[in-house]
């Protein structure tokens, strides 16, 4: 007599592959039994992990999966800590922003009600100061538009009026003339 049992494979563990290149955590995974491992990554900032390592996966590591689940690796793109430039006078922000690596955005906008910012500073960055991004990420800075001028007052003495011309009536031209009465009549 012979026994034969078929048993699903159960769910397996996923290591921790953080801090791999992307082909030593491919390499890691599919040697623990995992077959569905996505050879694209995310790439993700991170000021930690080195640019090109691995950063995480998803599903998280420890996380017990059946080995067929797709796992898709993060990788670390490098990352930059957004500048603070609230209150900086727009061309000295934007050279903040373009001196770590990232690019301006300017949005003319008033800030809320009861604000005191100059015309002409920053008073909100998207993505806020110390947010860690890619490198080339854009930055959005709101800058305060220059105050409105005012518009000039009307005076209140009313142009006098253009005269208009006086009509004049046409003189008879010679040969209007010499049609109505005969030369030796005229």
């Amino acid at each position: 007599v012979r026994i034969v049992y078929t048993v699903r494979p159960g769910k397996k563990l996923i290591p921790s592959v953080q801090n791999d290149t992307k082909s030593q955590a491919l390499t890691a995974l599919r040697k623990a039994g995992f077959t569905n491992v996505a050879a694209l990554p995310i790439t993700v900032p991170s000021t930690v992990i080195p640019q090109g390592h691995v950063v995480g996966t998803t599903p998280p590591a420890n996380s017990r999966v059946s080995p067929d689940t797709q796992i898709t690796l993060k990788v670390s793109g490098g990352g930059v800590a957004v500048p603070y430039t609230l209150s900086l006078p727009k061309n000295q922000a934007i050279g903040r922003i373009q001196s770590q690596g990232l690019v301006a955005q300017v949005v003319p906008k008033k800030p809320p009600a009861g604000s005191t910012y100059n015309p002409g500073t920053v008073w909100k960055s998207s993505p806020s100061a110390n947010k860690i991004v890619l490198p080339n990420s854009p930055v959005t800075i709101y800058v305060v538009p220059p105050a409105p001028t005012p518009s000039p007052t009307p005076s209140s003495v009313s142009p006098s009026p253009t005269p208009s011309p006086t009509p004049t009536s046409p003189s008879p031209s010679p040969s209007s003339s010499a049609a109505r009465c005969p030369a030796s009549a005229c």
